[in-house]
């Protein structure tokens, strides 16, 4: 595998050096001292997390393929393609890195149409930013239940507005968006401008109507299926994982006894992640940053906030890294530059045969 992304290495790399530089105005004596507290018991744990959350990740988005391909489509290979995805989020500062490298993939490595890729990362998105407000809700009422608390605070009433507002509803909206006749009329539009300007040696990369029309088909197929309830329950499962891992690093390295609390303060966190800038979500240094000054907002101090990210965004990088050779063994890749070239390929021949 041999990336060449210049750009995204530099952004990297600089936010790295302004963390490393952060740290050492925090005390890394300290961090480290935090950090030495844990014991392999602890790691093994939240590695096995990390892993099942990746597991149920893939099984969500498995359900909702197999809509389109249920004869041929292989876990293995849609495992690797997210294991893949979720390693390229941390080399490529670009929110939607994830999803591009998951639709390229799933159209090279399984012929199937953009169109239905697109629409099944859509819908998996949807799910998966969802089922989190879902737990909260049930977390909420669990907790009037047993404590005779109702009261939420304003804080976590503001962030589930901005979760909903930022991250959910964005997804519900281009789902609609796509299979709309206002989204055909524009890609139109764009085609007839390429053809005009034939000097510029661009052109679509698939049929408008047909992608919209095959998009609307699977949309309503996928959303009213026994996959989709499997699907939404995958991810559910994925949700729980997570908040699992959080809430293990928040009775480590805080001390936190109130089980509501504690659970609550990792719910906060992983949605705070998701909140983060589009731009650099995922990028090593950046969002690190980023995320030790969210901590420090909901009430950690600076070094526990960054021990806490640290040993966090690394176990869970370490264990993407560790996955995505044998997942590039299971695709048959070796190199990123030509799996990109192949994509715009595979799209490009996609148009021929729509347009013939």
């Amino acid at each position: 595998m041999k990336p060449r992304f210049s750009g995204s290495l530099v952004i990297v790399s600089l936010g790295l050096i302004a963390y490393i530089v952060y740290i050492y105005f925090i005390g890394v004596d300290k961090i480290l001292n935090l950090l030495f507290r844990l014991g392999f018991d602890n790691i093994s744990i939240f590695v096995f997390l990390a892993v099942a959350i990746v597991f149920f990740h893939s099984l969500s988005w498995y359900a909702l393929l197999r809509e389109a391909d249920s004869n041929k489509l292989r876990f293995r290979e849609v495992f690797s393609i997210v294991v893949l995805a979720f390693f390229s989020g941390y080399i490529i500062p670009i929110g939607a890195a994830t999803e591009i490298v998951r639709a390229a993939l799933l159209v090279i490595k399984r012929k199937i149409k953009t169109s239905i890729a697109v629409s099944s990362i859509i819908i998996h998105r949807i799910f998966t930013t969802s089922s989190v407000l879902l737990l909260l809700l049930f977390i909420i009422i669990l907790r009037f239940f047993v404590q005779g608390i109702y009261s939420v605070s304003l804080q976590v009433i503001l962030l589930v507005i901005i979760y909903a507002l930022v991250i959910v509803l964005p997804n519900i909206g281009l789902l609609g968006f796509f299979g709309s006749g206002f989204f055909k009329n524009f890609l139109e539009r764009i085609r007839v401008f390429l053809e005009k300007r034939r000097s510029i040696g661009a052109k679509m990369l698939f049929e408008p109507g047909s992608f919209v029309e095959d998009f609307s088909v699977y949309t309503k197929k996928s959303l009213f299926s026994l996959n989709s309830l499997l699907s939404y329950t995958a991810s559910l499962i994925e949700w729980v994982l997570m908040i699992m891992s959080m809430f293990l690093l928040i009775y480590i390295f805080t001390g936190l006894s109130e089980p509501f609390h504690a659970i609550m303060t990792a719910i906060i966190i992983q949605m705070i992640y998701w909140i983060l800038p589009l731009s650099f979500i995922s990028s090593i240094g950046v969002a690190d940053f980023i995320m030790t000054l969210a901590l420090q907002v909901v009430g950690l101090s600076p070094y526990l906030a960054a021990s806490l990210v640290i040993f966090y965004r690394a176990i869970s990088f370490l264990t993407i890294l560790i996955m995505s050779y044998p997942a590039m063994r299971s695709l048959g890749i070796e190199d990123l530059e030509k799996m990109i070239r192949e994509s715009i390929k595979t799209f490009y021949d996609e148009y021929k045969k729509s347009a013939t």
